[in-house]
């Protein structure tokens, strides 16, 4: 009977261990799937969106603004570049920064109206130019200038590089996959749905969890994440717009339009305008040309060189290196 009972314990243990095998197996599989197909979209396409997002996230009681949204990719380089199109009125805020209120206490909202984002072989590169308004303390009226541009040279696949750029396309449904470390659990609904727990990050170092439903029927596509940090309450979202539908236009859909908040407070809506699964060259062209290009009064910060502290280039000014 001992015997008996000892050769049962090890059946169960054997069964129990194929069993989380399998699991295993399956759940990196899912995860390779993901891979495929992100690497698959990212290899050619150009894709043109319109987006409406907080106009500033430093001050987000003014409103929204809309934006054009442009992305190219080869496969080798990819280019990003957002260029506003309008705002909501703005208005005076009192209670800010004190740096952001001249000697006269007028306040001084700055806000970004161009961003261009490039990835090369070797680095990646974001370009800022920024516009202020000085709103009158006394009788709100506005001053428009432009603002001095800001660029920064970071790893080829740093994550604010990667912010900048998949914030936007998350809500589409592909891009999830480099975001994953391990899937470690799935369960599939009665319509076919995948729902997916995996570990894994959000654009920084710090690890959390991710929640992901996808339908494998359309080629693994997305249709709602969210990610939250341990013992946070907040949770990131992204999902797409069902009821828009899928993009027709190429081989691997997308969503037509979706939204996305990756901290309280700051959403963003994208709606797809154009989606072809060729490069557009000119457009990578000129992103990697104005990344690299010094104007006066810029400031450029080089993560990638460093001095003997460690700390990056950085260059101010007139100076071009």
């Amino acid at each position: 009977m001992k015997q008996e009972r000892n050769a049962y314990t090890w059946f169960c243990l054997l069964l129990s261990i194929v069993v989380f095998q399998g699991a295993q197996a399956q759940n990196s599989n899912i995860l390779e799937t993901l891979t495929v197909y992100d690497n698959a979209w990212l290899a050619s396409l150009k894709m043109e969106l319109v987006a409406t997002y907080p106009t500033t996230a430093f001050d987000k009681d003014q409103g929204f603004c809309t934006a054009s949204v442009k992305m190219s990719s080869d496969g080798d380089q990819q280019a990003f570049v957002i260029n506003q199109l309008g705002m909501d009125p703005v208005h005076f805020s009192g209670d800010r920064r004190s740096a952001d209120y001249t000697e006269s206490g007028d306040y001084t909202l700055t806000y970004a109206k161009r961003i261009m984002v490039h990835f090369g072989s070797d680095s990646s590169k974001i370009r800022i130019d920024n516009e202020r308004k000085k709103i009158s303390a006394k009788d709100n009226s506005i001053e428009t200038s432009a603002g001095s541009p800001f660029i920064e040279v970071h790893p080829k696949n740093h994550y604010d590089s990667k912010n900048r750029m998949f914030r936007f396309l998350l809500p589409l449904g592909r891009g999830f996959s480099e975001l994953l470390d391990e899937v470690t659990e799935v369960t599939t609904s009665e319509e076919g749905l995948l729902y997916l727990t995996a570990r894994g990050n959000l654009f920084s170092p710090n690890s959390g969890q991710w929640f992901l439903e996808i339908d494998p029927e359309r080629d693994y596509l997305v249709r709602a994440a969210t990610f939250s940090h341990p013992g946070s309450s907040h949770k990131s979202s992204f999902k797409g717009d069902i009821q828009s539908g899928m993009s027709a236009r190429t081989e691997l859909p997308i969503w037509n339009a979706g939204s996305s908040a990756l901290i309280e407070g700051y959403e963003i809506d994208v709606q797809l305008i154009g989606y072809t699964a060729q490069p557009d060259l000119l457009l990578q062209e000129e992103v990697s040309s104005e990344v690299n290009r010094i104007a006066p009064k810029s400031t450029l910060i080089d993560y990638v060189v460093s001095d003997e502290n460690g700390q990056p280039f950085i260059l101010r000014g007139l100076a071009v290196p």
